[in-house]
């Protein structure tokens, strides 16, 4: 009876995560200003804020969180599997910690938009890049909270569009509107704690 108490309490407290930037902000050759940065911050919690919602779950920037989601600079040079490109996520088993990758994120959005190689042929303005940024930014992050433990409802599915898709390289990623798979919703409603009524 305890311990039909304590799971019952436990499953129904909210959670919170945070998203922590610490990234020196250089796209490919150029530094992003105060005001871009800004802007890529507002887009990644939203788009996080988005890929929750219908759960309990609020977003934030800093490390007062019950989960985190670190932007760093990139993934550690020699660590990553020979003949393999950097992941632009990684979340470690049984963390509780997740990485976004911001060198090999910027890496994946230029190529995906063109601008990347020496015949690029750029299919985005600066502004379209920064909110590209942004939402990769978010919808990784989302990613790599499905592989934390306690939850692990990120599937890695064959799905360019899903925030649990396999692969970080599309357009949708970037640019378009994601979504969770069916498989990946029916275990985040195990759980997630469902969102209340409006307040």
């Amino acid at each position: 009876m305890i311990a039909m108490t304590t799971t019952a309490c436990c499953a129904a407290r909210p959670v919170r995560i945070g998203l922590v930037f610490d990234n020196d902000w250089q796209m490919g050759r150029d530094v992003l200003t105060r005001q871009e940065q800004a802007r890529v911050k507002a887009v990644a919690l939203e788009t996080l804020q988005v890929a929750f919602r219908g759960f309990d779950v609020t977003v934030r920037e800093g490390r007062d969180a019950d989960r985190l989601v670190i932007v760093d600079q990139g993934f550690v040079a020699g660590l990553r599997p020979a003949g393999q490109p950097a992941p632009v996520g990684e979340t470690l088993p049984f963390a509780w910690v997740s990485r976004v990758h911001f060198d090999e994120l910027c890496g994946t959005l230029l190529t995906v938009a063109g601008c990347a190689g020496a015949a690029a042929h750029c299919t985005k303005t600066r502004a379209e890049l920064v909110e590209g940024l942004g939402r990769g930014i978010g919808g990784t992050a989302a990613h790599e909270l499905g592989h934390q433990t306690g939850f692990r409802f990120a599937l890695d599915a064959r799905c360019d569009a899903c925030y649990d898709g396999g692969t970080s390289n599309t357009v949708e990623h970037f640019f378009g509107s994601q979504h969770w798979s069916e498989a990946a919703l029916a275990i985040m409603r195990r759980v997630l704690p469902p969102a209340g009524p409006p307040r």
